[in-house]
């Protein structure tokens, strides 16, 4: 059974909810990023674009982090 978009992320945040965050890594040049958890998980959110956002991590609430070109990051609320 394929899984939908909606699923997949009601799934993550299901397992990312309340989780402890111990070490968080912004690699560079293009700002891949690596979230370390106490219980061993790992989020990795890697570039995939050199021309437009590379990825974007949001609350769901308004706030975003969004890794631009050239391994710039932004930060806003909508």
């Amino acid at each position: 059974m394929e899984k939908t978009h909606k699923e997949a992320h009601n799934k993550l945040l299901h397992l990312l909810l309340g989780q402890e965050i111990i070490e968080i890594n912004l690699i560079p040049p293009v700002s891949d990023l690596v979230i370390h958890f106490a219980d061993g998980l790992v989020m990795e959110l890697f570039s995939d674009s050199n021309i437009y956002e590379s990825w974007t991590l949001s609350d769901g609430n308004g706030f975003e982090l969004i890794s631009a070109t050239a391994g710039e990051l932004l930060s806003q609320n909508i």
